[in-house]
């Protein structure tokens, strides 16, 4: 489970290559007056927006929380971005490796983030 959070005034719309993900939860979405996208629920998905932030320092940030599929045979070194060309110009894009279950030993281990997006988008 990984939890995308935005502590910034703009959008962002979180993409990830080669993996697919179920949206758990959308977090702080009524805060920000915005609304998840329509039938989200169940669907694997590999591209999801997370809210703005709207400033007020007794709201949380907007998050989102993500169940990744790593049970597909993909292993490597896969992109993760905002999918907002300009934000991602501007650093919002970092890497993860996925290992195969031989390397890693258990699911838990089986994923190794290198770098994160710096700023305004992090995962938790």
């Amino acid at each position: 489970e990984w939890a995308v959070e935005n502590r910034t005034g703009e959008n962002h719309e979180f993409h990830i290559h080669q993996l697919h993900f179920l949206v758990e939860s959308q977090n702080n979405f009524e805060i920000n007056r915005s609304h998840p996208a329509p039938a989200v629920t169940g669907q694997y998905l590999d591209t999801v927006e997370v809210p703005y932030w709207d400033q007020n320092p007794s709201h949380p940030f907007p998050n989102v929380k993500l169940l990744i599929d790593f049970r597909g045979p993909d292993v490597g070194s896969f992109v993760y971005h905002c999918h907002i060309a300009e934000h991602e110009d501007k650093g919002m894009m970092s890497i993860i490796e996925v290992l195969p279950p031989s390397v890693a030993g258990n699911s838990a281990s089986r994923i190794h983030a290198i770098g994160r997006p710096p700023g305004a988008a992090s995962l938790k």
